[in-house]
């Protein structure tokens, strides 16, 4: 894949969305970018940060949630709705 990126004055730029798609980053992720040595010629390679561990809490909760449903957003909704007391 050959993509361009053009550098603003402020030192930003803004990755193609097939590169961000191949990466699997989104919004608000965070990259690395180091340098290595290939064939004699010195690159940068970007590659999505690792994030294990980062968030410990992650999935504490799941053991209370096994059985509960699907948890999709309609099923999410009308719970919410039933709570209220607006039955919808």
């Amino acid at each position: 894949m050959y993509r361009k990126i053009r550098m603003t004055s402020k030192r930003q730029a803004t990755f193609p969305a097939a590169v961000c798609e191949s990466l699997s980053v989104y919004p608000g992720d965070t990259l690395t970018l180091r340098d290595v040595h290939i064939k004699g010629r010195k690159v940068w390679v970007l590659e999505p940060h690792p994030t294990e561990g980062a968030f410990p809490w992650m999935g504490a909760l799941r053991a209370y949630a096994e059985g509960k449903g699907t948890h999709a957003m309609p099923e999410i909704r009308a719970t919410i709705a039933r709570r209220r007391g607006t039955g919808q």
